[in-house]
């Protein structure tokens, strides 16, 4: 009961001084993810209308169309907004890119990188743990602690993301597509007879396109991404925790592990388009973070194809990001409770 106790204060404690920064960062997020709707809602009800039409003139589909556009140097922005899984067809899949976009997932590394940094190391810089540990609490305790108060904190992001986007979702639905303008409808009119030939008497009419499947959406369904979220600031938070087990100055294990996970991120997006580095995806923990497929009902897992082959192994990468975390917060706990502590820098 007593060990509870102080388990429970040094977790309020951590609350106290994280609790601003936790609530700004999260602020952060729920701005970002209540935009995102507004952002592509003109993409939605103006654009697509503009290239379906223009598809359908050229005799291609969408799905070619899309291909050319992403071809070549397009196929970063491809890979960065979700690769084949996300059709720029339908609403909601162009939604769910807000959590696969690249500011989201750096801001969430940064968060987890800050915070794992300062949990150890920067409370060895500052001195606090002689006043700490003079207590009648055991390292073991302290480290459980933060453990405790780092699940919590991803727990409070995950949720107030997802719900942003939620809200954000909502607000745009339901999508009612708008016509062109007069004038370009016109010049696209006359283009068609400039292009007409023979040909063309032959050509099979466009299948009608069902326009309410594509705009549906269902705003309660990135709900359904949130342990996803959280599974990824857990996985990096794990890894900077640990790290900091080890280091004595937070500005150290915040530089080395920022390094880390810059690299990690471009490992993974680069990896998908230079053949030498695809080898080296499956060692990222972005690789694993999939958090459109459980909104999109698809199967979250990864097949590490860059190293067994397509379809010779399947790993859930939620709990690939959840174990990775774990071990991370294993180890730094192990390290912390059997290291010696330094004088403070």
């Amino acid at each position: 009961m007593q060990r509870s106790g102080s388990m429970l204060v040094m977790v309020a404690r951590l609350w106290r001084d994280w609790r601003f920064a936790l609530a700004l960062f999260s602020l952060m997020l729920v701005g970002f993810g209540l935009l995102w709707g507004s952002i592509i809602k003109r993409s939605l009800e103006q654009l697509a209308p503009f290239f379906r039409l223009l598809a359908n003139q050229s005799g291609l589909t969408i799905s070619v169309l899309e291909g050319m556009v992403f071809d070549g140097p397009g196929k970063m922005v491809r890979t960065m907004i979700g690769g084949d899984r996300v059709s720029l067809e339908r609403a909601i899949d162009i939604l769910s890119i807000v959590l696969v976009h690249p500011l989201v997932q750096l801001l969430l590394a940064m968060w987890a990188v800050g915070r794992g940094a300062a949990a150890l190391a920067g409370e060895l810089e500052r001195g606090t743990f002689e006043l700490l540990l003079s207590q009648p609490v055991s390292r073991v305790n302290v480290a459980i602690s933060n453990v405790l108060f780092d699940l919590g904190c991803w727990i409070v992001i995950a949720v107030a993301f997802t719900s942003a986007a939620t809200a954000g979702a909502w607000w745009i639905n339901p999508l009612e597509e708008r016509p062109l303008p007069t004038d370009i409808q016109e010049r696209m009119n006359r283009m068609s007879w400039w292009t007409w030939s023979p040909a063309t008497l032959f050509k099979k009419a466009p299948a009608p396109v069902d326009i309410s499947d594509r705009l549906r959406i269902e705003p309660a369904r990135f709900m359904l991404a949130a342990p996803a979220v959280a599974a990824l600031g857990w996985s990096i938070s794990g890894l900077a925790f640990a790290a900091s087990a080890w280091g004595r100055s937070r500005m150290a294990v915040l530089g080395g592990m920022g390094l880390v996970v810059s690299t990690m991120f471009l490992v993974n997006l680069l990896g998908q388009l230079w053949e030498p580095l695809l080898v080296l995806r499956p060692l990222t923990v972005f690789y694993y973070y999939q958090p459109q497929e459980p909104m999109l009902g698809i199967p979250a897992v990864v097949n590490l194809s860059e190293w067994f082959g397509p379809d010779k192994v399947a790993l859930p990468g939620l709990w690939v990001l959840v174990v990775t975390g774990a071990l991370g917060y294993a180890a730094g706990t192990w390290r912390f409770a059997t290291r010696d502590l330094p004088a403070p820098l």
